[in-house]
């Protein structure tokens, strides 16, 4: 847990990011650009990178309709988080550059490419939070461009991704939201299953989507605030 201290604070000049770290592969669907998946799950994924460990970058879903994806696209994706709090009993103050994320793309303005993503062989996770109303079943063609609701649009990916590599057992994907809501991904399962079946997909993708997809349950577990004024 994160303990919030603002007292004593100085400045700290963020460390540059490491070049290499730009050309890792994209391993990470990601919907939602909202503080708690950047000070969090793309905290640990930065963090994991310049170990050594998960090798992999972030693909960001901006999936709401206003605005677009023009912030992070005027710094390259990267942005600084500023961590405040006690470990361990000792005062922590670091200031560090995040560079998990390689673009973010627009439901709205860029679905195909979204797609796309989906012919990926590197991609492994799905993450998202879509606030506590993004988990709805709402009864919706997953053909549209883009759908409307996120379970259409993470139904979409899934089926294009099972029809690009014809139902291999390796392309299935860890899918972890942190919308918080009891036992989410349970939730989520049982609305993309229920959708599936809206949209008549065949047999074989509802049996590749149950034996090689999981579904994760999450709680967070990090105080993240916004971007000072």
């Amino acid at each position: 847990m994160l303990q919030l201290n603002q007292t004593n604070l100085k400045t700290i000049s963020p460390k540059l990011a490491e070049s290499n770290l730009f050309n890792l592969p994209e391993k990470i669907l990601q919907f939602g650009t909202g503080v708690l998946l950047r000070g969090l799950c793309d905290d640990f994924v930065d963090k994991a990178n310049k170990a050594g460990v998960f090798n992999g970058r972030i693909v960001v879903v901006k999936s709401t309709d206003s605005g677009g994806a023009d912030a992070f696209e005027t710094q390259n994706g990267l942005y600084t988080i500023c961590v405040r709090g006690i470990d361990n009993g000792k005062s922590l103050q670091e200031n560090r550059i995040n560079t998990s994320i390689s673009r973010v793309l627009s439901a709205k303005t860029q679905w195909e490419q979204i797609l796309a993503c989906a012919e990926n062989p590197a991609m492994q996770i799905v993450v998202s939070n879509t606030t506590e109303v993004g988990i709805q079943y709402v009864e919706e063609s997953i053909d549209q461009n883009p759908p409307t609701s996120f379970p259409a649009k993470l139904l979409a990916f899934l089926h294009a991704r099972f029809k690009h590599f014809s139902g291999s057992a390796t392309s299935g994907m860890v899918i972890v939201p942190t919308e918080l809501i009891v036992n989410n991904g349970d939730a989520l399962r049982e609305i993309i299953f229920k959708l599936a079946q809206y949209n008549q997909l065949e047999k074989e993708f509802i049996d590749w989507l149950n034996d090689h997809n999981t579904f994760c349950n999450s709680l967070v577990d990090r105080i993240v605030p916004g971007k000072p004024s």
